[in-house]
């Protein structure tokens, strides 16, 4: 049976693709800030806050298998609320200008980590947080959700 493995961000990038053939890229000044800007979020959390968080999940059909893995920007867990998922972007935008569904990608790979990671720790709900922090400013704009296992396996099985 043949065997693959792919990056979360990879999977998410290439199946909600859109957009333009334009072949410019400003990673490395923009990079460099997301990384310091996740940096700084992170360090700012409590102490039941795990940052930067490896997973590796493997899917089996009948044909083949995916390995998949990725990072999770941050992990709470909460002994009253469970465990929190969070998913950290940079923006130049405004906060008035990022919306719930700004970017379907985010979402999506926040709903991908946390399928992985209810199924890899047998959760039945998990909570969800995505982050945005605009680059220069240091504003930020925290959208949340909630799902049960059973929701995240129907968003996958799309």
């Amino acid at each position: 049976m043949p065997e693959f493995s792919l990056g979360v961000t990879t999977l998410v990038n290439t199946v909600l693709r859109s957009g333009d053939l334009n072949g410019f890229s400003a990673f490395s000044k923009r990079g460099i800030e997301g990384i310091k800007g996740h940096q700084s979020w992170q360090n700012s959390r409590t102490e039941s806050y795990e940052s930067e968080v490896s997973l590796n999940f493997r899917f089996s059909e009948d044909d083949f298998s995916l390995q998949l893995q990725g990072r999770i920007d941050g992990i709470y867990n909460d002994s009253n609320s469970g465990y929190t998922l969070e998913e950290i972007k940079t923006t130049t935008l405004s906060s008035s200008r990022v919306k719930r569904d700004s970017n379907p990608s985010h979402w999506a790979q926040l709903y991908l980590y946390a399928f992985m990671y209810s199924k890899l720790n047998n959760l039945e709900t998990i909570h969800l947080q995505l982050v945005y922090l605009h680059q220069k400013t240091g504003e930020v704009k925290i959208f949340k959700d909630q799902k049960t296992t059973t929701q995240l396996e129907e968003f996958c099985s799309q």
